[in-house]
């Protein structure tokens, strides 16, 4: 397992991918998947909920979805709660998103990936 932490405007990025594929860890030479133009995209998409952001709320979400080996993502499930707002908005960035699928061996893998949001106000 890989995990790689990135901090940009408020958003922690803390990316964990979990393999799919049963083969002997010795044995494998496994990339993440990453989402196409960078996770700036679901940065760009991320919107701060109004009433959360009037009322001066920040809050930690973590997201858990599927990556397929063509790049598509269903099954995103809520790990960690930051509250329903927090939560819709985290989903949202996701929806609609094109992800480069995971590799092992040359060959495109599907994945289970954990994202975190962390919503701050400066």
């Amino acid at each position: 397992m890989k995990t790689t932490t990135r901090v940009v405007c408020g958003l922690l990025t803390l990316a964990t991918a979990l393999q799919v594929s049963a083969k002997p860890a010795q044995t494998l030479a496994v990339t993440l998947p990453q989402p196409i133009g960078g996770i700036e995209v679901i940065r760009e998409r991320v919107c701060y909920p109004e009433f959360p952001r009037d009322m001066c709320w920040e809050s930690d979400v973590i997201l858990r979805f599927r990556v397929s080996d063509t790049g598509t993502i269903s099954n995103i499930q809520v790990v960690k709660s930051g509250g329903d707002a927090f939560d819709r908005a985290a989903i949202e960035s996701l929806q609609g998103t094109h992800w480069i699928p995971a590799t092992q061996e040359d060959q495109n893998i599907p994945c289970i990936f954990q994202l975190p949001f962390r919503f701050c106000l400066p």
